[in-house]
């Protein structure tokens, strides 16, 4: 049997989830319009096109990245947890980007002879900030700012002020706490500093 090579299995399956009627048809094509404006935007169009999914995972849970091939042999898989699918609209086009972020790593980042494992590394903490979706270590959306924010007005989607608050990190764990050799500090945000006294870099106390 002859195989097309120019076949590419997340093209066929964007196809059919933007143009079927199903639960998720509207959210399927925002998410692959905006794919594409983040790939333009952020990622010089580099990123070959993900699979999104959508399935009931962990409550903690947003999104993932899967890195190996899914189960039918697909790559570059975008779970979206179906429990949080309502959220508005910016959010969960910050879930996208943060997940787009993974891809860009897993494919592109210069080979520092360690594996990747979809942590959310120093790299990935630095780029997610420059996109105005601040990550800690843990994977959790610290604020949404700019340009994330204006990017995504430009492109018709309404925020009301109210909802341009934390992600992820409830009021009750804003403050963490981050050490040194000689002192402990408190602070929402994650902290990327040196302490004067110590030398030591500031990390997170657990």
């Amino acid at each position: 049997m002859n195989i097309d090579t120019k076949f590419k299995l997340n093209e066929v399956v964007k196809e059919h989830e933007v143009s079927t009627e199903w639960e998720y048809q509207k959210t399927s094509e925002l998410l692959y319009k905006f794919f594409d404006i983040f790939d333009k935007h952020f990622f010089e169009n580099k990123l070959p096109l993900g699979l999104i999914v959508f399935e009931i995972k962990n409550k903690k849970t947003l999104g993932s990245y899967t890195i190996a091939h899914n189960g039918f042999g697909a790559k570059d898989e975008i779970t979206f947890n179906i429990r949080h699918i309502n959220r508005p609209k910016f959010k969960l086009l910050s879930t996208l980007l943060h997940e787009m972020l993974h891809l860009y790593e897993n494919r592109f980042r210069e080979d520092d002879g360690t594996k990747y494992t979809n942590h959310h590394n120093k790299f990935f903490r630095e780029k997610s900030k420059e996109f105005g979706i601040p990550s800690n270590h843990r994977g959790q959306t610290l604020e949404i700012i700019n340009p994330f924010l204006d990017l995504v007005k430009k492109h018709g989607i309404d925020i009301e002020e109210k909802e341009i608050e934390t992600e992820v990190i409830s009021a009750k764990s804003k403050m963490k706490k981050w050490s040194c050799k000689c002192m402990n500090i408190r602070s929402a945000k994650e902290v990327d500093a040196t302490c004067n006294n110590c030398g030591q870099n500031f990390e997170m106390a657990f």
